[in-house]
């Protein structure tokens, strides 16, 4: 037991000695954070279809690709000269409302949540940076639907992202960012309980996924 004990004591050390000289690099003090906001341009068809088919609005049927707000966070860190890794928090936000043929209005909100994990290939020069990559995670999703009364109804699924982000200094730590991505989420069906959104129409039940085009602009601050 004491044996035991002792490996598991200099296991321990050796760890935090580790941990000491990752963080003590050059590298790591090279960590950055994100702050970011942007549209989103995403095409989810199911959704569409629900909504054309059983809540058209009096302004016509919604298009391929509809408009979403999405806020970031982002931290970084290097792993070597060129390559990074970090993890990212998004907020998307969606919202459709028409007049209801019963009276009234009828509302739909979508309110999805990206957790990331990402990978860049960086290229750095003179002010400027240059990072490409992408990553994958989990993704959340809640949806409000108004139609006498509100339902919520909530979902659980995993995405992919791929990105391309050119940074310009404004200061010795401080970047402007603007990026473009592209992803692909699988939501699936959102659900309260037992019941999920049917289309009558198609005789389906509502899905989330999605393929989305998104454009933002923030700043990068380097610790």
């Amino acid at each position: 037991g004491f044996q035991a004990g002792g490996k598991k004591g200099a296991m321990r050390k050796k760890l935090l000695v580790l941990l000491f000289v990752v963080l003590a690099s050059p590298l790591a003090a090279q960590i950055s954070f994100t702050g970011s906001m942007g549209i989103n341009y995403f095409s989810a068809s199911s959704l569409k279809d629900y909504l054309n088919m059983n809540y058209p609005s009096n302004n016509g049927l919604l298009s391929a690709f509809n408009a979403s707000v999405g806020f970031y966070g982002e931290l970084d860190i290097p792993v070597s000269s060129n390559y990074e890794v970090g993890v990212e928090y998004m907020y998307q936000i969606y919202s459709y409302n028409t007049p209801s043929l019963s009276g009234g209005v009828y509302d739909f909100s979508l309110y999805q949540q990206k957790i990331s994990a990402l990978w860049y290939y960086v290229i750095h020069g003179n002010g400027y940076m240059f990072k490409f990559g992408g990553g994958a995670g989990i993704r959340l999703a809640s949806a409000n639907e108004q139609i006498y009364t509100t339902t919520n109804y909530t979902s659980t699924g995993f995405g992919f992202l791929g990105r391309a982000l050119g940074l310009t200094s404004l200061g010795k730590n401080l970047y402007a960012v603007i990026g473009v991505d592209a992803a692909y989420d699988f939501t699936g069906e959102p659900s309260n309980g037992n019941q999920k959104i049917s289309n009558p129409s198609l005789n389906k039940n509502v899905n989330l996924n999605s393929f989305t085009l998104g454009l933002r602009i923030g700043m990068t601050y380097i610790f």
